[in-house]
């Protein structure tokens, strides 16, 4: 198993367990480590992540990619621009 699959493996089963775990039992230590671990993780590299490149903004770590697919799926998909600060930003713009 390569180590991208491994990083896959961490950041889409183990980290939202342990987190969802430490919110179970309010353990905001094991929250703010899951979060650094998300900071040190590299970005994933997918076709969302590659839409987001070619609009100009570049995730630098696992936790701003999974911002970033979080956004698409929560705002973009569901058309919900002006909801968004980005989305509302871009609208201005143009």
């Amino acid at each position: 198993m390569g180590s991208m699959a491994v990083d896959l493996i961490i950041l889409n089963a183990f980290i939202p367990v342990i987190f969802h775990y430490g919110t179970f039992r309010r353990r905001i230590d094991l929250k703010d480590k899951i979060l650094s671990i998300l900071e040190e993780l590299p970005s994933e590299e997918n076709d969302i992540i590659d839409t987001w490149k070619k609009c100009g903004i570049n995730a630098s770590n696992a936790f701003e990619s999974q911002a970033l697919i979080h956004l698409l799926t929560r705002f973009c998909k569901k058309k919900k621009c002006l909801n968004c600060m980005i989305g509302s930003r871009i609208l201005k713009q143009q």
